[in-house]
């Protein structure tokens, strides 16, 4: 089972229907709890597609989904694509505000959800948007008929990313251009439906979706696995039990992984580790070789939601790289790239340029964006180019180097971010003045979303609390600065603008909270405040405040639970940290447990190592 050239100008919906004949009873999609076949898959989706033509059968327009499943979800990509309908991914955890924007300029005319999201789609639907709940569609409904014919060029999605006008924006992309993605894919990995693929990413995202049909389209097993939920202390151990032959992840999931790695783990079935979303170094390739065996390759890729991949390089446990960054490497077939300078002129080799991307199999542009899509794409058919707004350096070989963005879009933790978006918002707060937004990396392996800001008057200055509150009803969680800086003036250059490189670090003062400090009394209240203090490089901290508050997100957030299970041989959820994200509360919960596991050791009469509560608990 193998794509061929021609198979391009075909769309999915018949790729699938090839893979469903050749491997009906193999497992498409391994989740932790169930999984499903392809015939399951095939079924399912037939069903709820012929659902949505009942349902919506007058309208062509876009779809949107609201899962919080991921094989749901599949299903219901599955079932828009056999009807020719795009469809359009919501996530949950995003702020309503920029779900109704993406429902109001994707113009989408269905809602697909599932019974745990049923509140938050009525609320989106506001009574004029029909909402359909894929849970109630039984096995007794009717199926649909025979595939019809797509063309290869309508689209399939439209994924919307950060946009620089304060707005996100939406990404098309056809049938045409994602077989291209997989057929390129395909080759390059040697994939087959022997494959387990991982899938690590909210199908909100590019990579996620990418990820799902290379599996889908060539019989091979789609694997999620939900850090946020798990945990990356399980991640280990999940690889190995699954067996995963396939992991992409973003450089800083990687590197807070591999920190935590034991001899123990040896990954045997594993051939491939993909990086994506964010520079890579070569610590990450020295990491890889520590801890990988000979059987499986290191794959740096440059790409985006416009153009797909369109550089790779592999790597094994023998490769070594020169200078502190790893090439994105050479050309993916139907890609060419060129370095431009500001005025649009070819550079020298040797010499930093914008990454401009010629191919045929570039999106379309942007859901009804035609002034933004004029602005970045230009040229027709095979001569199609769009600037990607990166810059990168030709080597003499050949090989490309990504230095990182032109623009203000800034990569973190695997997200691209528009500094304008969350500019913007900020700015709607009645007493900002004025902003700027960056990511800065003052240590080693801490990169960090700052907003430096102004305000009409320093007395009426917001406390990082309210900017943060102002700012969740606005953005996702990965969008908000994790550090917040008031200044009297923005620095300038000589030439009148803002001097960006004279912007301060951070310092290691306890920010302006909404919370009174606090110091930390009992003797697990002490032990967990030195951990935040090492892990966000603050000299105090409150027993009250906010773990995220104080500069914390998600992947400082899965190092201190690990902290904490080294220290106390206690285990807590993520979850619990985003529900209960102060000292006191952690404090609570770890006593709580120890207390548990001592009767539970009382019990069975082991009393050599227990723990006494009375002096855990302190005399706070």
């Amino acid at each position: 089972m193998s794509f061929h050239l021609e198979d391009l100008g075909s769309s999915i919906a018949e790729q699938f229907a090839r893979v469903v004949r050749q491997v009906p009873d193999a497992c498409a999609i391994l989740d932790q709890d169930a999984s499903w076949t392809y015939a399951e898959l095939d079924e399912q989706s037939d069903r709820l597609a012929a659902a949505v033509l009942d349902t919506d059968s007058a309208d062509h327009g876009p779809v949107l989904l609201l899962f919080d499943r991921v094989p749901r979800a599949i299903v219901a990509m599955l079932a828009c694509i056999k009807i020719g309908r795009p469809y359009v991914p919501l996530s949950p955890s995003n702020p309503q505000a920029r779900i109704h924007h993406i429902r109001d300029d994707s113009g989408g005319t269905l809602l697909l959800t599932e019974t745990s999201c049923g509140a938050l789609a009525r609320e989106i639907s506001s009574s004029s948007l029909p909402v359909l709940d894929t849970q109630a569609v039984s096995a007794t409904d009717v199926a649909l008929g025979p595939v019809q014919a797509i063309p290869a060029d309508a689209p399939v999605w439209i994924l919307y990313t950060s946009g620089s006008t304060g707005l996100p924006k939406g990404v098309v992309q056809t049938h045409r251009n994602i077989l291209h993605y997989v057929l390129n894919y395909t080759g390059g990995l040697e994939l087959s439906s022997d494959d387990r693929i991982a899938l690590l990413f909210s199908t909100t995202s590019n990579a996620a979706n990418h990820e799902i049909f290379s599996a889908l389209l060539n019989g091979a097993m789609i694997c999620p696995f939900d850090i946020r939920q798990h945990g990356i202390s399980t991640l280990a151990e999940w690889l190995e039990q699954t067996e995963i032959t396939i992991c992409s992840c973003v450089p800083t999931l990687f590197r807070s992984f591999v920190e935590n790695l034991s001899v123990a783990h040896s990954f045997p079935s594993l051939r491939y580790i993909k990086l994506v979303g964010e520079p890579v170094y070569q610590r990450d390739l020295e990491a890889f070789r520590a801890h990988f065996t000979d059987v499986c390759s290191f794959i740096n890729r440059l790409g985006s939601t416009e153009t797909g991949t369109i550089r790779w390089s592999f790597a094994d446990t023998r490769t070594k790289v020169d200078g502190v960054n790893v090439p994105v490497g050479f050309p993916v077939p139907g890609n060419e790239i060129s370095l431009l300078d500001d005025a649009g002129h070819p550079i020298p080799i040797g010499e930093a340029g914008e990454i401009v991307v010629q191919s045929r199999y570039l999106s379309p542009g942007y859901w009804r964006r035609p002034d933004l899509t004029k602005k970045v794409f230009f040229g027709e058919g095979d001569h199609r180019c769009y600037r990607t707004g990166d810059v990168g350096l030709m080597l003499p070989e050949g090989c490309l180097v990504h230095l990182g963005r032109q623009d203000t879009q800034i990569k973190v933790r695997g997200y691209r971010i528009e500094a304008g978006e969350i500019e913007a918002a900020l700015l709607g707060h009645p007493s900002v003045k004025d902003v700027i937004v960056i990511a800065r990396e003052d240590r080693p392996d801490d990169l960090r979303l700052i907003a430096y800001y102004t305000v009409e008057q320093i007395q009426a200055a917001p406390t990082v609390s309210e900017l943060r509150r102002h700012l969740a009803g606005r953005l996702p969680d990965y969008m908000v600065p994790n550090a917040f800086v008031l200044l009297l003036k923005f620095p300038l250059a000589p030439n009148g603008k803002i001097d960006r490189s004279a912007l301060p670090p951070l310092g290691t003062k306890r920010p302006r909270l909404d919370t009174t400090y606090v110091a930390p009394v009992t003797p697990i209240e002490k032990e967990i405040a030195s951990l935040w203090k090492k892990l966000l490089h603050l000299e105090a901290v409150g027993i009250h405040d906010s773990f995220f508050e104080l500069g914390g997100h998600s992947l400082l957030a899965t190092q201190l639970l690990m902290q904490i299970q080294d220290v106390f041989g206690i285990a807590l959820g993520l979850r619990l940290l985003f529900d209960s994200p102060s000292i006191k509360a952690l404090a609570e919960h770890v006593l709580e447990k120890m207390m548990a596991v001592n009767e539970e050791t009382s019990t069975r009469g082991d009393t050599q190592n227990m723990k006494r509560p009375r002096e855990l608990r302190g005399n706070g």
